[in-house]
């Protein structure tokens, strides 16, 4: 597996990928938003958003490949990296599969405002998607 930037040349792929997983397309091509994709044999298989210094947000991945498990610990890498305090995300149905990975259901108040602003938090995702988040990196939250 492959693990890169998508370039914009990519846009369709990510956009047919996040569409296919039930997820919004609308900021696919938003150039403020990094993308660091998983690949396998030039296929794209997943995505999520590590765009340093704002917090980095889960992007769709197929399910059931480790796919998911693989760009998670890349993504908390870079957050290392970047000295990032944590990483937030919002989702509407993998709460639990989220959980199993340290991170914790958070109220939607204590969202960071990086994250508010952005039209995935703002917009694209229901008023309903759960935000989670998981600080102190490189251990699990108490």
């Amino acid at each position: 597996m492959e693990l890169r930037a998508l370039t914009r040349k990519e846009d369709d792929a990510a956009s047919a990928l996040r569409e296919a997983n039930g997820l919004p397309t609308d900021d696919v091509a938003d150039a403020t938003i990094q993308l660091l994709g998983a690949f396998d044999n030039g296929a794209l298989l997943g995505m999520r958003t590590p765009r340093p210094p704002a917090v980095p947000r889960r992007r769709s991945t197929r399910r059931k490949r480790g796919v998911g498990r693989v760009l998670g610990e890349r993504i908390s890498e870079l957050a290392l990296e970047h000295r990032l305090e944590g990483l937030w995300l919002l989702t509407t149905s993998a709460t639990s599969y989220f959980e199993r990975l340290a991170f914790v259901v958070a109220d939607r108040d204590t969202t960071p405002s990086g994250i508010k602003a952005t039209a995935q938090y703002s917009t694209l995702c229901p008023s309903t998607a759960v935000v989670m988040r998981r600080l102190r990196m490189g251990q699990p939250e108490e």
